[in-house]
């Protein structure tokens, strides 16, 4: 549903009529939910008295209505709804795929929910389990690279997944209309049409949710800024790169360029910067790397939640590598900040890092650290991106490095 970048952002009410704002967002979800909910039921209704007799002509009450008939109604809808979900998701992420492959780009990863079918390092395809806040599917291709940045074919890889969905309501619409279908198949239908619809507007529209940008939204921005397909042709090449199992700093260098942020809300060069910070880490650059995410901190009400939990694990390792500032520390790794932390890190390697840097640097507790660095190598190869494992594995061991020579220092001066 959304193309890799591998931040995500949002847009931010302005700071001088945030509150108000904030109150007329509530007051009118609340009265479009009653509004909602009562288009919602009465549709319901119609459509299980449809299902049932075929017309609203004979309908005025419940009464009228067959209590088995709208037991097995309602227990058909329900169940179709959740097929038709689930169905969607996965032929709308293989409509990216399929027009990925007409226009050249080569298989990465595929995703449904947190299912990931990847190619390893021998080319045989294998199941891993990942996820990202916010989506629930994706579809990763490596984009051709002997094409021209700003001749990149973007249309159709972002587009392939709503075009399917539109092809999935029309002919879902067209069997309903055309046929007398037993009424679990009409439930079937018409669900796939409904969700069809739904999933096409959702991405096909250029909207952000929880920071991220829709299959639209890309679009549009790719058209506007023809620069910005530099950066999405790296961006997806990086990606590929890693999961073949590439650190960033065996990568080419101009694949991650320091791009002048002007606006904080906006996600393509948002995403360079963050593969920027990415690199620098990985060349062992810290201090600079701190210096970068506590400038992007500084506009931190600009952008996404999901963006700010990110960026803050990265900052609070770095934070406790090279300063190591306890009102700092406090200030960054709040209770909503640890919780993010403790959950990605049961699919992200450089996840795994910080929590070391957390046990061996602010709880000293190297026993634990150890603990902690053992799973990460133990389970390197489950990690749907290797190259980030082997990262991760990389900065842990200079962490390691940087703590005892500290304390060596330290013990030689007293």
């Amino acid at each position: 549903m959304n193309r890799p970048h591998l931040f995500h952002y949002s847009k931010l009410l302005l700071y001088l009529c945030s509150e108000e704002l904030f109150e007329m967002k509530k007051t009118l979800k609340f009265l479009l939910g009653m509004l909602g909910g009562a288009a919602i039921g009465t549709t319901i209704v119609c459509i299980f008295v449809l299902l049932i007799d075929g017309d609203l002509s004979g309908f005025h009450s419940f009464s009228e209505i067959k209590m088995g008939k709208l037991a097995l109604s309602i227990s058909y809808c329900f169940l179709s709804l959740a097929i038709a979900v689930v169905l969607n998701i996965m032929l709308h992420e293989a409509g990216h795929l399929l027009f990925g492959l007409l226009t050249g780009y080569k298989f990465v990863s595929y995703r449904a929910f947190s299912f990931t079918l990847m190619k390893n390092q021998q080319g045989h395809f294998i199941w891993k389990r990942f996820s990202i806040s916010g989506t629930l599917g994706q579809c990763l291709m490596e984009p051709p690279r002997d094409v021209k940045p700003e001749k990149l074919p973007y249309f159709w890889y972002n587009a392939g997944g709503v075009i399917v969905n539109l092809l999935l309501a029309i002919g879902s619409v067209a069997l309903l209309r055309s046929s007398h279908l037993p009424m679990f198949w009409e439930c079937f239908f018409f669900m796939m049409a409904f969700v069809a619809t739904a999933l096409a507007l959702i991405n096909g529209l250029p909207l952000q949710s929880a920071g991220l940008n829709n299959d639209g939204s890309n679009i549009l921005q790719l058209y506007r800024h023809p620069e910005k397909r530099t950066d999405l042709q790296h961006q997806l090449l990086i990606v590929a790169e890693t999961s073949k199992g590439k650190r960033t700093v065996e990568m080419p260098a101009e694949w991650f360029p320091n791009p002048v942020i002007t606006d904080y809300k906006e996600t393509i060069t948002l995403a360079t910067k963050n593969n920027y910070i990415c690199w620098l880490e990985d060349n062992l650059r810290f201090g600079e790397a701190l210096q970068e995410i506590e400038t992007l901190m500084e506009h931190a009400q600009e952008v996404a939640q999901l963006v700010r939990m990110e960026l803050g694990c990265d900052w609070l390792m770095l934070e406790l590598v090279v300063q190591n500032r306890p009102s700092q520390i406090e200030r960054i790794n709040t209770k909503q900040q640890w919780d993010y932390l403790q959950t990605t890190s049961k699919y992200s390697a450089m996840r795994l890092a910080t929590l070391y840097a957390w046990q061996l640097i602010h709880e000293h507790n190297p026993e634990e650290a150890e603990k902690v660095f053992t799973q990460l190598k133990n389970n390197q190869n489950s990690y749907a991106f290797l190259g980030e494992a082997r990262t991760a594995i990389a900065l842990i061991e200079h962490i390691k490095t940087i703590y005892h020579g500290t304390r060596t220092n330290t013990e030689s001066a007293q």
